[in-house]
C-alpha cells in the first residue's frame, strides 16, 4: 500500500487505541463484537512497529492462530455462498484456531494441518473440537496492494453434547460426531505480515448419512475474525 494511505490509516487507528486505553471501562463488560474490533484495531499498529514492510514476509511463517467470532443459520451451505442464508443472532461461538503449514506446493498452494476449539455462547453452552486439513491458495494479481489467500479444509468435528440448535433444526438427526468444512478468505496488508482480517464459512456436516441415517447438513454459520502468523 502506499506510504500516503498507509500513514493516515495508522494514525486513525493509533487515535482509536488511544481513546481506549484512556477509558475507565473493561472491553470484558462490552459486547463481543465490540471486543474483536477492539483487538483488531488494538493489534494492528504494535505489529507494524514489529514488522518491516515486504510483500513475501508471510511465506517466512509456518504456524498460525486465528480468532473467529460466528453466527448459525440452520439454511444450505449453497444459501450461504449465494448469500440467500438468513442468519439466527440468538446462536453465537468464539472459535480459537491453531494451523501449521505442513507443505508448500507450487505455484502458491500451500498445506496445512489446523485444530481448533469452538466456544458456544448463546443459545447453546457445549464446546466443539475440529480437526481438518486445508489447502490455500496464495497468488492473486492484487497482492502488493492487498494480500488475499483463499482455503477450504475438511475434517471431522465433535460435539461434547448433542448441539440442541442441530437437534431443533434437523428434527433430531445429529451426531456429536460429524464431517467437517471450512471455506476462508484472508485480507492483509504486506506492511503488517502477521496480521489478517479472516471471514469464514464454518460447517458441520453429516456428509451425505456417512455419519448416520437421515443426518445430511447439519449446521453453518458465517464468521469474521483476526489471523496472526508467527
Amino acid at each position: 500500500m502506499s506510504p500516503l494511505l498507509l500513514d493516515p490509516f495508522e494514525q486513525y487507528l493509533e487515535n482509536i487505541i488511544r481513546d481506549i486505553e484512556n477509558t475507565n471501562s473493561s472491553l470484558t463488560h462490552k459486547k463481543l463484537q465490540v471486543s474483536l474490533l477492539a483487538a483488531l484495531l488494538a493489534f494492528v499498529p504494535m505489529a507494524s512497529a514489529q514488522d518491516q514492510f515486504g510483500p513475501d514476509q508471510r511465506s517466512a511463517y509456518d504456524w498460525a492462530l486465528t480468532a473467529y467470532y460466528g453466527v448459525l443459520t440452520d439454511d444450505t451451505l449453497s444459501d450461504v455462498f449465494t448469500f440467500d442464508a438468513d442468519y439466527d443472532s440468538n446462536y453465537r461461538f468464539l472459535t480459537f484456531a491453531l494451523s501449521k503449514r505442513m507443505k508448500s506446493i507450487d505455484p502458491g498452494i500451500d498445506i496445512e494441518a489446523e485444530g481448533q476449539i469452538a466456544n458456544h455462547i448463546e443459545g447453546q453452552d457445549h464446546i466443539e473440537f475440529n480437526g481438518l486439513i486445508v489447502a490455500r491458495w496464495q497468488r492473486f494479481p492484487w497482492d502488493r496492494h492487498v494480500d488475499t489467500s483463499v482455503a477450504v479444509g475438511a475434517g471431522l468435528s465433535y460435539a461434547t453434547d448433542l448441539p440442541p440448535y442441530e437437534i431443533e433444526k434437523k428434527d433430531g438427526d445429529t451426531r456429536r460426531l460429524l464431517g467437517y468444512l471450512m471455506f476462508e478468505l484472508t485480507f492483509g496488508l504486506n506492511a503488517i505480515p502477521r496480521w489478517d482480517v479472516v471471514t469464514r464459512i464454518h460447517h458441520r456436516s453429516g456428509a451425505w448419512g456417512v455419519f448416520g441415517d437421515g443426518v445430511r447438513g447439519a449446521s453453518n454459520a458465517i464468521t469474521l475474525g483476526i489471523k496472526h502468523h508467527f
